[in-house]
């Protein structure tokens, strides 16, 4: 009876580093706004599938992404959309074809969302808006919504300065919103033609 328990401890022991063997290069890149987490699969005869986990502010990890390898596949990569501002704690879940489950090492990465400093003028507009940015951006992209959301005026610029033209929109409550690498500005506009 003692060796067979012994037996059963060895191998989960096992099968917990060969979670962490088989999860290879463990990576991230922040790219727009969102963290693209990257890795190798080391062993994908073992690998029925992955999981990005997130750790939470209570320490609850949580999944955000599964993915299940196809036959030939050695490289994944998952995406977190809405990371936190500060540190994002992040491990890969994996699940042997033989149905036990290992992890990767945390991988923590230090997020701080990019902003816009912007200023709209002049509000209420008349027959158009000018969208002046803090600094010129790669692209950003220009809206005026309506109060349901509706795109009614847009534009894109890498300029710092962008005018929408307002004469023919109907008099109204509107928001501006102005979004590019990773950061979204939104404003409350008038259009009055008087």
């Amino acid at each position: 009876m003692t060796r067979i328990f012994y037996t059963l401890i060895l191998c989960a022991s096992f099968l917990f580093t060969s979670a962490q063997d088989t999860i290879l290069g463990l990576s991230y890149q922040v790219i727009n706004g969102t963290i693209k987490v990257s890795w190798e699969n080391g062993n994908d005869l073992k690998s029925h599938y992955f999981e990005l986990e997130k750790l939470d502010n209570e320490n609850i990890w949580h999944g955000i992404q599964y993915l299940r390898p196809n036959v030939d596949q050695v490289d994944f990569h998952t995406i977190d959309k809405t990371p936190s501002e500060g540190v994002n704690s992040f491990r890969i879940k994996m699940k042997s074809r033989e149905g036990e489950t290992g992890y990767s090492e945390t991988l923590e990465v230090y997020f701080e969302p990019l902003s816009f400093d912007i200023l709209v003028y002049p509000n209420p507009a008349n027959a158009w808006l000018v969208i002046n940015a803090d600094k010129p951006y790669s692209e950003y992209s220009v809206n005026l919504m309506d109060r349901y959301g509706n795109v009614v005026v847009s534009g894109y610029t890498k300029e710092s300065s962008c005018v929408l033209e307002t004469a023919q929109v109907m008099e109204g409550m509107y928001f501006i919103k102005v979004e590019g690498e990773g950061a979204s500005f939104k404003q409350a506009v008038v259009i009055n033609h008087r």
